[in-house]
């Protein structure tokens, strides 16, 4: 595992360094995400979450062009590994890609298996939301209330780019979640999204 160039569609003109993770469930992985320990401030406006922000040996996200160009270029399944302690869980979703900027990233998904319970299709169709491009159908702005953007509804039952290690409280609980795992209360300290071409 380590830093990458790839070439998207094996255009030169088109290099993008990336982390692979060549371990888990036999290697492959582009890792688009991770967060580990609170080091890169999540919270960032619209054009940082479009080109990609932090460090790919530390924590990042990769860019949502980066993204959605390498997804696009055939079928791609996703994989999200979630880690507090000795506990690790995963999500693996057999179909992954994000539509165009026109379309605002939204988020296509296909069938879920794994550990981690099901906390992802209820994003599945939405836009890609930021504090400052509020693509939400809530009444408030999600990505506002939560730090950090996502695919939020109204607003989410998961959301691994919130606040890193958020002591919860109510109204409004702000850290790295995933519902069908650790609840809304629990901000994961552990999280990786990764796509590899499906096979």
């Amino acid at each position: 595992s380590g830093v990458y160039t790839i070439y998207i569609n094996r255009d030169a003109s088109q290099g993008v360094q990336v982390y692979c993770d060549m371990t888990t469930d036999e290697g492959g992985w582009i890792v688009f995400q991770r967060r580990q320990n609170g080091l890169t401030d999540f919270s960032r406006k619209w054009s940082d979450y479009r080109v990609g922000f932090g460090n790919l040996e530390d924590e990042f996200w990769l860019g949502l062009d980066n993204i959605q160009r390498i997804a696009s270029q055939g079928r791609y399944e996703l994989r999200i590994d979630m880690k507090d302690g000795q506990e690790s869980v995963y999500a693996n979703y057999d179909k992954f890609s994000i539509g165009d900027a026109k379309n605002h990233y939204k988020l296509r998904l296909g069938e879920y298996n794994g550990t981690a319970g099901e906390s992802l299709s209820y994003h599945q169709g939405r836009a890609f939301s930021n504090k400052d491009r509020d693509k939400d159908i809530a009444v408030t702005n999600c990505a506002s209330s939560y730090k950090g953007a996502w695919w939020y509804q109204n607003c989410h039952r998961g959301n691994l780019n919130g606040k890193y290690g958020e002591v919860q409280t109510q109204p409004v609980l702000q850290g790295i979640n995933w519902y069908h795992w650790k609840g809304h209360e629990f901000s994961i300290p552990s999280v990786e999204m990764k796509m590899r071409p499906f096979n």
